[in-house]
């Protein structure tokens, strides 16, 4: 007597890649990105606080900036006067995140950036200087 096999199972695996493949589909295409971001937003908005850290200071640099001291690349001294200036204002940590894409001509300039680094011990950056 042959036992008649259920296909269930099959329907089951069927239905389930249907399932996956369709995810995957809209994962791949982006069609997710408007939920995340809201609920991002939603969730930001739920443990915001009202209090201000004032341990951290972020330097940027904006279109003043620009005008006074010029288009990029700058020299290198500049930055190694930003890093003495923050050392001396009693920063703990420097977090300095440039790239300097181009080989550099003023070795005086080079050597500014290296020992202001040096100088204050505490300069994290994004790639070797």
């Amino acid at each position: 007597m042959k036992k008649n096999k259920s296909k269930l199972p099959i329907i089951e695996l069927l239905i389930l890649a249907i399932i996956f493949m369709s995810v995957s589909s809209l994962v791949y295409f982006h069609m997710f990105e408007s939920i995340e971001v809201k609920t991002h937003d939603a969730r930001l908005n739920y443990v915001k606080t009202n209090d201000v850290y004032d341990k951290i200071v972020i330097v940027t640099i904006d279109d003043e900036d620009l005008a006074e001291i010029g288009e990029w690349p700058w020299p290198r001294g500049i930055h190694g006067k930003l890093i003495d200036k923050l050392k001396n204002a009693g920063a703990k940590v420097i977090g300095f995140d440039v790239f300097f894409s181009m080989n550099s001509t003023n070795k005086e300039e080079d050597n500014r950036l290296v020992e202001s680094v040096k100088k204050a011990g505490n300069v994290i950056t994004a790639r070797d200087i």
